[in-house]
């Protein structure tokens, strides 16, 4: 996963989205 490159938001959306 790259949520340490990518906001939490964007991959809050794809993961919890």
């Amino acid at each position: 996963m790259v949520l340490r490159n990518f906001p939490k938001q964007t991959w809050q959306s794809n993961r919890f989205g």
